[in-house]
């Protein structure tokens, strides 16, 4: 299942950017998948619930829109 790997490295980033702008909660993070990127959105989202326990994502809303193609993007992180 490497959706966890995606998760937990998409979380870095969130991490570092939220760092860099002084963000202290996450409230939304939106991705876009390519349907040949071959990750189950289902298994996604369990692993962000998962891994964002105890963390300034905790209560995040992920948004998942779906797109042709191969792209894997974090097109927006929402915090305050």
């Amino acid at each position: 299942m490497h959706e966890v790997s995606v998760v937990s490295d998409m979380l870095n980033i969130v991490y570092e950017n939220a760092e860099s702008h002084n963000i202290k909660s996450i409230n939304k993070i939106v991705l876009r998948i390519g349907e040949f990127t071959c990750i189950n959105e289902g298994s996604i989202r369990f692993a962000f619930e998962c891994l964002c326990k105890d963390t300034i994502c905790e209560n995040a809303l992920l948004e998942v829109d779906r797109a042709t193609g191969d792209e894997l993007i974090i097109e927006r992180i929402e915090g305050e």
